[in-house]
């Protein structure tokens, strides 16, 4: 809970540009989100919503309205995924039971993700372009290079014409098909992830 209500604080006082403290008002309102689980991000983009909104945000309770907006939703999902799983579905691969919600999702990572991450593997620098005209040139580091290539390990270690079936039907299938001499080896779970290869971007001897 003092994490909580400190994370807040602190968004406050970065947002507003002075020092801020909740009031007991404001206090109870954040242990009331906090005792209905509602995710501390949550409350943290209802938060910046209240500003961009142009809201004279003065204290967390004008950010009410935004944060509630999206929090019993939050809140919903992640009671289900914490309940036991007593459903029964049918096969992953099977292009016919996959859901249109998880190829719309596959699709968009054939626009946003997938294209700058393959030429950046491969040339070593892509352009990332996005919708408001801004050009970002990202260079491929140890990490982006090791995690692409532990994707597609593993998609070879799945492949097969059902799990072809689905990545077409996503468009996706080239970003895979394609670049299978690239694939790496699948990382050993139980050593830890080495995130510091990512830090700075790219690294110096990139």
């Amino acid at each position: 809970m003092q994490t909580y209500v400190e994370a807040i604080e602190g968004h406050l006082r970065a947002r507003r540009g002075v020092d801020h403290i909740l009031s007991p008002r404001d206090f109870a309102l954040a242990r009331a989100w906090h005792q209905a689980g509602v995710p501390l991000a949550t409350v943290l983009v209802g938060m910046d919503r209240a500003f961009e909104a142009g809201t004279n945000v003065t204290s967390l309770a004008f950010c009410r309205r935004w944060v509630e907006e999206d929090g019993p939703a939050v809140v919903e999902h992640t009671h289900r995924l914490l309940e036991p799983e007593d459903q029964e579905f049918g096969p992953w691969d099977d292009p016919s039971c996959v859901s249109d919600t998880l190829i719309a999702v596959l699709a968009e990572l054939g626009k946003r993700y997938l294209p700058w991450v393959s030429r950046a593997c491969v040339d070593g620098v892509a352009d990332v372009v996005f919708a408001n005209g801004t050009c970002v040139r990202v260079c491929a580091t140890d990490f982006l290079r090791d995690a692409r290539a532990t994707l597609l390990a593993r998609y070879v270690e799945h492949r097969s014409e059902r799990v072809d079936a689905v990545l077409e039907q996503a468009r996706i299938l080239p970003f895979f098909a394609d670049h299978i001499g690239l694939a790496g080896s699948i990382p050993d779970v139980r050593e830890p992830p080495r995130p510091a290869l990512n830090r700075p971007f790219p690294p110096a001897e990139g």
